[in-house]
């Protein structure tokens, strides 16, 4: 799953990634690719979310299970909840009652 994610352009965890130049955002001139980093029902999880004009979406990944949830909105107000939503496929998926 890492290979195919990182053929894809996304940040793998454990895997430096060089920061993007950006066109004058609130972060300056660079973006690091930047996952956040829980456990839940024991297993390491790597997420992110956010948004702009027009969607939000919100990405969960479990390395070691070989499973990934996206959750995707069309406006960017949605983020917040995204968030329960995928958290609560990526518990169902992990052998927590649903």
């Amino acid at each position: 799953m890492e290979r195919a994610l990182a053929s894809l352009g996304f940040a793998v965890p454990g895997v430096p990634r060089p920061a993007a130049r950006g066109s004058g955002s609130v972060w300056g001139d660079t973006y690091g690719y930047c996952n956040f980093l829980d456990t839940i029902e024991g297993h390491q999880v790597y997420s992110h979310g956010g948004g702009r004009a027009g969607y939000g979406a919100v990405f969960r990944l479990v390395p070691e299970a070989d499973f990934a949830v996206v959750v995707l909105g069309n406006d960017e107000g949605v983020v917040n909840a995204l968030a329960p939503v995928a958290d609560y496929a990526l518990r169902c998926f992990l052998g927590d009652d649903c």
